[in-house]
């Protein structure tokens, strides 16, 4: 799946996705946005 996602992204797409996997963040060495408290 990372690579998929990589391999997108390199493409030039955009790519959102909603996780608690701060694993998988590192991997994707993406940004993040961090939301607390549904705000």
């Amino acid at each position: 799946m990372v690579k998929l996602i990589v391999m997108a992204r390199d493409e030039g797409s955009a790519v959102i996705m909603v996780t608690h996997d701060e694993a998988l963040v590192k991997a994707l060495d993406a940004r993040s946005i961090n939301v607390r408290g549904g705000e």
